[in-house]
């Protein structure tokens, strides 16, 4: 992993301050694309060549600010599309993991010298500082890997647990390193570290959009002093989570009374964190809707309320997993959005045979199909997925949101699965009242809910942000139309959303007149 190196003073030279200092003045800031193959060269240069830890610490922590604009230049062009990834944005990805993995490199280059040998006090500081350093390198690889839906490379997961139990062995896990500002940071351990990117492993990737990844991330941050590593089994918890630190795999929960090497094993004690989300009010922000949050930053010290949810269900040991829909191992015909899905639901005709606008999938387990796409960006978590079986005509389809992506691995085909809204929906139309002389209509999807102990509900779902809870629209079924009111908003995926709708009744609305009164 560490390159071969060499001696030599002259090129050294360029890793002394003054030198570092001029060297990121002239760096073209205004020109990311330059700045960044600059700024590999420069990192993948130094790794091959020989100086002291203080030196190599020293140009590393210089030029860390600057590091971290360029990566988060390249990740916020990875984030704004789905699956699969354009060439472009694979090429973006390719040169981003290289940037990571070099700079990690340069990191633990520090924390092989430092702990080498016995250290006195100040290089067992500069020794924490390498190894919370190192693992936030390796923590960017495993973000970049999970934003475009790929494995973490096989060395990565077992360095981690190698930093954080060297980083033990030190008594140094809990020593506050300083921040890119020079200020202590919350998260600024070699512990709270390791925590922040094992919460974010248990938090399935697979069921993230590629913004939130960073989000959750970024997120954890504020969490890392609610969870604690034991040696001992949790008491009172139906599924232990442990951490194997000899294997090449990320934290996992098990099954209560599983055999396993205890000198190897670290338990995980989610107790406070559970505490901690019995109060979400604290935790959950302002955004309308999980999927209607336009923030790419990634940075998120609170989050929306959906994805709270998908967070706890996550760390308290629940597998996500789509609908039981594909136990036949049939394949499906299936498309994306509410425009297709109204056209097709709309079809007169009874063709058997896939049109123009679905794709054929094969089923790849029960819950889940698997399909090859012709275009970039085509799926996400939370795209409305409109289906049907290849024997069925094109108006019988199933409707449901994408809750889980993967990309099967040696393959173009991305595997994916459903949460079920309703097996059937009826197409209808409607107009926002009151009315205007246009009288614009909208195409939206009406389906049945009918909950045990409860009356059955109208649930519509429309592809509009602008529809508020108590909003009135006119409704277009059929031959017939009527005004309802739109209650209990909820943002379902990607640019949609649905309510419980109620009929009204029409209002005969007096118009003013001119007339005098009649007497007669």
């Amino acid at each position: 992993m560490i390159p071969e190196q060499q001696v030599d003073p002259v090129r050294l030279k360029l890793y002394e301050e003054a030198a570092l200092q001029q060297w990121l003045e002239e760096l073209p800031i205004v020109n990311l694309a330059l700045s960044t193959r600059l700024m590999h060269d420069f990192i993948l240069e130094s790794n091959k060549l020989r100086m002291s830890a203080q030196q190599r610490m020293g140009f590393l922590e210089l030029i860390r600010s600057q590091y971290l604009v360029i990566e988060d230049d390249m990740r916020s062009r990875l984030v704004r599309t789905g699956l699969p990834k354009s060439e472009n944005e694979q090429k973006i990805h390719k040169i981003l993991v290289e940037i990571e993995r070099e700079y990690a490199i340069a990191y633990w280059i520090v924390v092989k010298e430092q702990t080498g040998r016995n250290i006195s006090w100040f290089q067992g500081k500069n020794a924490a500082l390498a190894i919370q350093r190192t693992i936030k390198g390796l923590s960017s690889i495993v973000i970049s890997q999970y934003i475009m839906s790929l494995p973490v490379p096989e060395w990565v997961w077992i360095d981690v647990h190698s930093l954080y139990t060297l980083g033990v062995r030190l008594k140094k896990e809990a020593a506050k390193v300083e921040g890119v500002t020079g200020l202590i940071q919350h998260g600024g351990t070699i512990q709270d570290s390791y925590k922040q990117i094992i919460l974010l492993s248990l938090a399935d990737s697979t069921g993230l959009m590629s913004k939130e990844i960073q989000q959750v991330y970024e997120f954890t941050e504020r969490l890392t002093s609610l969870v604690v590593f034991e040696k001992a089994e949790t008491k009172g918890v139906e599924c232990p989570c442990v951490i194997l630190q000899d294997e090449d795999l990320p934290a996992r929960f098990i099954k209560k009374g599983e055999s396993l090497k205890e000198n190897l094993v670290l338990y995980i004690n989610f107790k406070k964190l559970y505490k901690e989300f019995d109060k979400k009010e604290k935790l959950k922000n302002d955004v309308n809707g999980r999927y209607g949050s336009t923030d790419l930053s990634g940075s998120a010290n609170t989050l929306p309320i959906e994805l709270l949810l998908y967070l706890e269900a996550r760390w308290f040991g629940v597998a996500l997993s789509g609908a039981v829909l594909f136990a036949d191992r049939l394949s499906r015909y299936f498309t994306i959005g509410l425009d297709s899905a109204y056209e097709l639901q709309s079809a007169t005709s009874v063709s058997l045979h896939e049109s123009e606008k679905e794709y054929l999938a094969e089923s790849h387990s029960k819950t889940a199909l698997m399909c090859a796409f012709d275009k970039p960006g085509s799926l996400s978590i939370g795209s409305l997925i409109s289906f049907r079986k290849t024997n069925q005509p094109e108006h019988k389809r199933s409707i449901g949101v994408v809750n889980k992506i993967s990309v099967q691995k040696g393959t173009d085909k991305i595997g994916f699965e459903i949460a079920l809204l309703t097996q059937r929906a009826h197409v209808v139309q409607y107009g926002v009242l009151p009315e205007d002389d246009e009288n614009e209509k909208h195409k939206a999807l009406i389906y049945a809910l009918k909950s045990e102990g409860a009356e059955e509900r109208s649930i519509l779902i429309v592809e509009s942000f602008m529809l508020k809870e108590l909003s009135v629209v006119r409704l277009y079924l059929n031959d017939k139309n009527f005004p309802i009111v739109l209650r209990d908003r909820k943002n379902i995926g990607v640019g949609y959303w649905q309510f419980d709708c109620r009929q009204l009744e029409e209002q005969v609305v007096a118009t003013k007149s001119n007339k005098g009164y009649d007497f007669t």
